[in-house]
């Protein structure tokens, strides 16, 4: 078999600006395999067809039309933010003052404010070096809460709130990493989640929130030391990076790139870890961690997003939280397989704690990740796979939907830990209230 051909064989042949320029942007993704395609969206189409008008290799037009297709679903989906029902806008403008004289996004709100794109890089946000400054102290303390409401801050809002809960714990100066370095990472995450319905960059935060609340309320910072806070925090925000608003089973069953990239396994887990630690190394915020301890840190950070696989909560969460809670075990700070075990479950906590928060949040991430999965229903519809019930619209609706999630996933991962955990017990058993509200919803709806 002969060798498939490297892109830059090409770069002799052609002739239109346009499509060398593309090729070499290809090259820059291929070596990063982060940048943020959607930025270039229209210029790529563009070139995919004149590509094709000019017979240049099929397997480069395959290439940028794959690229474009990891990026999201092509359905277009609503715009990231939503407004709290019970709340306005203009509730949270006096809490933050802008120091950057380019970051007119945050100067400008309204309740259509919510409305963000962050798929589009706008001008000021190309500017943008610095992030808005905190004014109001309370809206720390407010941090810690397990009812905070995120739904009213700017996507930039939110990376200063990310930003305070690392300082909190003095994770910079501990690290040695500059605010202003510290500033660009944040940025460059909040690029590398899409616009998709559920995992964006404000499901990013709310696990990386809901982490905090565990640590400070939960007092689950008295079981870790520093360097399992890190990874915590770090595993919480980077764990969805580049998703594509589809699921692994997808990109497997439609022979995408990156279930070719990966083998099958694990396809977008394996693609968060990838997308981060490119991401690191042009930020590189692990810099001045001495080489053994910088590899440790990357291990542990990978088996933190690789573990968020659902295909692996009831074959490894389950059976390794059973055996601690039928010994009876106590987590010890001294003990560094407990800390280690403590920190991958608490990724995973988090990342589907928002079934137990309080309903009228909670439900605001329901519809969200229900119309992810109706998204993906239609595509496969269309492509005339058979679907999974909850991916139906005919066949099933958000609170079957969650009634099924919470028995399958929930409860008694929640229970489990709850009895491991007793300091974050009350907060986990509103899993149980919301599924009385979700079966209560159910029953009018009159879908079996």
């Amino acid at each position: 078999m002969s060798k498939p051909p490297n892109s830059s064989d090409y770069h002799t042949n052609f002739k239109d600006d346009d499509i060398q320029i593309i090729v070499e942007l290809l090259q820059k993704m291929m070596n990063r395999n982060y940048a943020p395609v959607h930025y270039y969206e229209n210029d790529i189409l563009s070139i995919v067809q004149k590509m094709k008008e000019h017979q240049y290799p099929s397997h480069i037009t395959h290439l940028l039309s794959s690229i474009l297709s990891l990026k999201r679903p092509p359905t277009t989906h609503p715009h990231h933010h939503y407004h709290h029902p019970h709340s306005h806008h203009s509730h949270h403008s006096h809490h933050f003052t802008s120091t950057s004289t380019n970051n007119n996004n945050n100067n400008n709100n309204n309740n259509n404010n919510n409305n963000n794109n962050n798929n589009n890089k706008n001008d000021d946000e190309k500017s943008i070096t610095s992030l808005p400054v905190i004014s109001d102290p309370s809206v720390f303390t407010a941090l810690q809460l397990w009812d905070f409401n995120q739904f009213i801050f700017t996507d930039l809002e939110l990376l200063s709130l990310t930003k305070f809960m690392f300082q909190y714990f003095e994770l910079l100066t501990t690290y040695q990493i500059t605010e202003s370095l510290f500033d660009q990472f944040l940025l460059q995450i909040k690029y590398n989640y899409y616009n998709n319905s559920y995992h964006n960059i404000l499901h990013a935060f709310d696990v990386t929130q809901t982490a905090f609340c565990f640590l400070t309320r939960g007092k689950m910072r008295a079981l870790l030391n520093t360097d399992d806070i890190f990874v915590l925090l770090i595993s919480c925000l980077c764990h969805d990076l580049g998703h594509c608003g589809v699921n692994n089973a997808y990109l497997i069953a439609t022979d995408s790139e990156l279930s070719y990239v990966h083998n099958d396994k694990s396809v977008l887990e394996n693609h968060h870890c990838n997308v981060l630690f490119a991401i690191c190394k042009d930020y590189p915020i692990f810099a001045q961690m001495e080489g053994v301890k910088r590899r440790i840190f990357r291990k542990r950070i990978i088996d933190c997003i690789m573990n968020t696989d659902m295909a692996v909560h009831n074959t490894y969460h389950i059976p390794r939280l059973r055996r601690l809670r039928d010994a009876h075990h106590v987590f010890r700070l001294d003990n560094e397989e407990d800390r280690m075990v403590l920190v991958e479950t608490l990724v995973h906590l988090a990342d589907l704690a928002n079934t137990a928060k309080p309903f009228h949040l909670s439900k605001i991430w329901a519809d969200r990740v229900t119309k992810e999965f109706f998204n993906q229903g239609s595509l496969e519809k269309e492509m005339g796979f058979e679907l999974k019930p909850n991916m139906d619209a005919a066949r099933t609706t958000c609170a079957k939907n969650m009634v099924d999630f919470i028995d399958l996933f929930g409860i008694e991962f929640f229970d489990i830990v709850g009895i491991l955990c007793p300091d974050i017990s009350e907060m986990l058993s509103e899993i149980h209230l919301n599924k009385q509200k979700w079966q209560e919803m159910h029953s009018k709806e009159g879908v079996p």
